[in-house]
């Protein structure tokens, strides 16, 4: 696998294993402080894999084809900065929430 293909596998694998590691209750506590980082392997693809080749990953019955061309790269890098900035928004907010002067005055 080249790197553009690496990079598109782990845009897709990174946030589904987020969501499957979120099912585990010791690492759902940790999980609001690492929501920043799901998307940069989709952020890397669309820096670094715009009109790669296409990545086919299964064969007919349940083909599977990643491609990536030069505007799906600048929604992509849209979509991975937004989802950093709310993620980095989201885990100050809760980090905030659960400091004891917080819990006293209802969570706010």
């Amino acid at each position: 696998m080249t790197l553009a293909e690496t990079l598109l596998v782990a845009a897709l694998a990174a946030p589904l294993a987020m969501l499957i590691a979120w099912l585990a209750r010791p690492l759902r506590d940790r999980m609001p402080g690492l929501l920043a980082f799901a998307p940069v392997p989709a952020l890397a693809a669309a820096l670094a894999a715009p009109d790669s080749a296409p990545l086919v990953l299964f064969r007919p019955p349940f083909r599977l084809t990643l491609t990536l061309d030069v505007s799906g790269g600048l929604l992509l890098g849209a979509a991975a900065l937004l989802w950093i900035l709310a993620g980095a928004y989201a885990a100050g907010i809760c980090a905030a929430r659960r400091t004891p002067h917080a819990l006293q005055n209802g969570g706010y």
